[in-house]
């Protein structure tokens, strides 16, 4: 679930800015992962069987995870969503 929490940040907290040609948040102290306060209630996670040999199953899913959660957003409301992050008035002006 740890991973999963890292992976939602993204999704959901303030961008990465730059300045100047550079990052601004050149630092891991810059990246906020997502509270537990934010995360959600419930999650489902569907496992594949498989017969490869798995040798991790958090970091996969990293960058897949704000994907997700859009298509899931769309899923529910029929409206598409393209700018991360998803903060809250851009989420709540794009449903109107």
């Amino acid at each position: 679930m740890r991973m999963m929490a890292w992976s939602l940040a993204p999704a959901f907290n303030p961008e990465i800015s730059f300045r100047h040609g550079g990052c601004r948040a050149d630092q891991f102290g810059y990246y906020a992962p997502i509270r537990m306060n934010e995360f959600p209630h419930q999650i489902n996670i569907n496992h594949l069987k498989t017969d490869r040999r798995i040798s991790g199953i958090g970091q996969e899913a990293v960058p897949l995870v704000a994907l997700a959660t859009l298509n899931a957003i769309h899923m529910a409301t029929v409206k598409r969503i393209r700018l991360v992050p998803i903060a809250k008035p851009r989420l709540e002006q794009h449903l109107e």
